[in-house]
């Protein structure tokens, strides 16, 4: 059963037309965030698979989107696709009827945090790793 959101009608008031559609791993599910996971695969998918996480087929496959709730935090842990600033005009008015106070997420990609700044993202930290 999928979700929606929004009337297609782009603004504030009237978020734009998006579903949702949760969905469990699988090969479509892969090809399509293939180029997000990165090192993070595994441990991604086995947290789908242990429900910590909910995988989202966005628009009939035009996006997909990983996420979980965490206290007052709806935590984006990987997106990728097109029309990704729909489904972020979206996530806001979704938080907002489920009382989240705040969203999350990291991103190796600076222009889309650019992007996101509209909404009231600020950057609040940076992340250091080193492989041995």
């Amino acid at each position: 059963m999928g979700v929606s959101c929004g009337t297609g009608t782009r603004g504030a008031v009237h978020p734009p037309k998006v579903t949702f559609e949760r969905r469990e791993w699988d090969a479509e599910a892969e090809r399509g965030l293939c180029r997000t996971l990165g090192d993070y695969r595994d441990e991604t998918v086995r947290n789908i698979e242990a429900k910590v996480n909910e995988l989202y087929r966005v628009n009939g496959g035009q996006s997909w989107l990983i996420v979980r709730v965490d206290g007052d935090a709806l935590v984006v842990v990987c997106v990728q696709g097109a029309g990704l600033m729909d489904l972020a005009e979206c996530l806001y008015e979704v938080m907002k009827e489920k009382g989240l106070k705040r969203a999350l997420f990291w991103t190796r990609r600076p222009a889309l945090a650019r992007m996101l700044k509209r909404y009231g993202f600020q950057a609040k930290e940076t992340l250091f790793e080193m492989k041995l």
